[in-house]
């Protein structure tokens, strides 16, 4: 894709997405039903934090340029369009609260993502290619 707007939109859209997923795919570790299942409770907020982050990396390592506004923007959508998934529920935290929270999160993960992608690329890359 030659448009940097059009490739941050389709990343913005693609993380949404991923984050949206990894929410659902740990929203039973993170609510556990029973007391039962300590073991799962425990393990539910370092799940969660994960959920955030690993799309965000990944988020960053694919992004041109300014991969905070893509990130912050990506964690956004994901939370506003997590609200219509109906087997997740949402923290009895303020909306807009956990918006913020979410967009910094993936935000700076995004932003760590960039920087690995620079970090492991080639020594003779040139930067127009990064």
């Amino acid at each position: 894709m030659k448009s940097t707007v059009a490739h941050s939109a389709v990343l913005v859209v693609m993380a949404a997405v991923a984050l949206v997923a990894f929410r659902a795919a740990v929203h039973p570790a993170v609510h556990a039903p029973s007391p039962h299942s300590a073991l799962l409770a425990s393990l539910g907020a370092p799940l969660a934090a994960f959920a955030q982050l690993l799309p965000g990396l990944a988020l960053g390592w694919f992004t041109r340029r300014h991969p905070l506004v893509v990130g912050a923007t990506s964690g956004v959508v994901a939370l506003v369009s997590a609200q219509w998934v109906p087997f997740l529920r949402l923290e009895p935290y303020p909306l807009v609260g956990q918006t913020v929270a979410l967009a910094m999160t993936v935000a700076v993960a995004a932003l760590a993502g960039r920087t690995l992608r620079r970090h492991f690329s080639p020594a003779g890359a040139p930067a127009a290619a990064l």
